[in-house]
């Protein structure tokens, strides 16, 4: 299974909020990478162009998590 990774919290908070959850982080210190099971390349071009709409609450819910994520 091939997997996608990106070091863009607020990419990794997008990828949680439309169903994608982090799978593990890799590396430490500042270099930390979020892996995900294999996101869909329609799910990251939305993300890039911004065409998929989120509920707000959700996403910063996950950004927090993400933060969490890293920090802890």
């Amino acid at each position: 299974m091939s997997e996608t990774y990106t070091s863009d919290i607020q990419q990794a908070a997008f990828y949680e909020t439309v169903g994608y959850p982090v799978k593990r982080l890799e590396g430490s210190g500042a270099r930390r990478v979020f892996v995900f099971s294999e996101v869909p390349p329609d799910v990251v071009a939305d993300y890039h162009r911004g065409t998929r709409p989120v509920a707000p609450a959700d996403l910063f819910s996950a950004y927090r998590r993400m933060k969490r994520l890293l920090f802890s």
